[in-house]
């Protein structure tokens, strides 16, 4: 395609903390192909390292909203009162890729608004292998395993303990929060579990897999892996032959190989790379259900949430 009318694209991004200036890297060189074709992509970052996380920035109502959405901050999707306001006006560009044909990654998927990009794998980073090897979630929460997790305000904090509380209910959920340590962040975690010989974080791959299976070792629950997912969404406001050029450069080889190699994630679209730990060990996949959604309204989560982990924040109202 090459357009003899110019089309300005926002993107906002706010995916892997980690990995950011790899992704602002190719975030660029897709800028500059796409500007052959007269498509002006300009990013907006939020999340770790920026003055806002996205679902922060999008629940205030005086903030514009963007044309595309790249996030891992669920908040975005998952808060009714953030989604709602573009929610409406969604293309269904889960149609336009197609998926990957490992079952495993059914779970993703949410609806056709939502394209699922990468998930984050949280594997058990630990040095108790003889406590933690074979292990389940299950086994974690009703055995009262010592575990460290985060961050305490990003999704990787909020997906556990949803996840806990689909499975095992309020009570159990507010119980494992009050005796787990929730760092700020997943590398607090990390760090936690390495001073504390006994015990077990539960943190993404990409820390996990430092382990050097002599003094510390990496395990995948094996009821299944929790996975915090991101997700693409392009509002009507630009046409679709240039939302969906945008989309097609998002999930190209390069994004997707930069996600693997230095992430270990997980990636949706049909022949992507694979991490070869990740594919031979994690069995399952794990994510709050819809039913979990349906049920818990994002005031009753927080109550909860903010009233047992010692640093979280309740969102600001609109």
């Amino acid at each position: 395609m090459t357009s003899t009318k110019a089309h300005e694209v926002s993107i906002y991004w706010n995916n892997i903390c980690i990995l950011n200036k790899k992704e602002k890297t190719l975030l660029a060189e897709l800028a500059c192909e796409l500007a052959s074709d007269n498509i002006f992509l300009t990013d907006s970052q939020f999340g770790l390292g920026y003055p806002e996380h996205l679902s922060e920035h999008l629940r205030n109502k005086n903030n514009a909203l963007p044309d595309i959405i790249v996030s891992a901050d669920l908040e975005v999707y998952e808060d009714s009162r953030v989604f709602n306001r573009f929610a409406h006006e969604l293309y269904p560009v889960a149609n336009w890729v197609l998926r990957d044909n490992d079952k495993r990654l059914n779970v993703l998927y949410r609806d056709e608004r939502l394209l699922p990009y990468v998930a984050i794998p949280l594997a058990l980073y630990t040095q108790s292998p003889e406590i933690y090897s074979g292990v389940s979630i299950k086994d974690i929460v009703e055995k009262n395993l010592p575990l460290h997790f985060g961050g305490i305000n990003n999704s990787a904090g909020k997906s556990v303990t949803k996840l806990i509380w689909d499975c095992f209910g309020r009570d159990v959920t507010l119980d494992f929060l009050k005796r787990s340590t929730v760092g700020e962040i997943p590398v607090v975690a990390f760090n936690a579990a390495k001073r504390d010989a006994k015990s077990a974080a539960l943190v993404p791959t990409a820390f996990a897999l430092t382990a050097d299976n002599k003094k510390s070792f990496a395990f995948c629950p094996t009821d299944g892996t929790p996975v915090v997912p991101s997700y693409i969404a392009v509002r009507q406001t630009i046409p679709e032959d240039v939302a969906r050029l945008v989309v097609q450069g998002l999930m190209s080889d390069r994004f997707l190989q930069m996600f693997v190699n230095a992430g270990r994630l997980i990636c949706w679209r049909e022949n992507s790379p694979k991490d070869a730990w990740v594919d031979a060990n994690c069995k399952a996949l794990q994510v709050p259900s819809a039913e979990f959604f349906a049920n818990v309204s994002a005031e009753e989560f927080y109550e909860l949430y903010c009233s047992a982990v010692p640093g979280a924040k309740t969102p600001v109202a609109m």
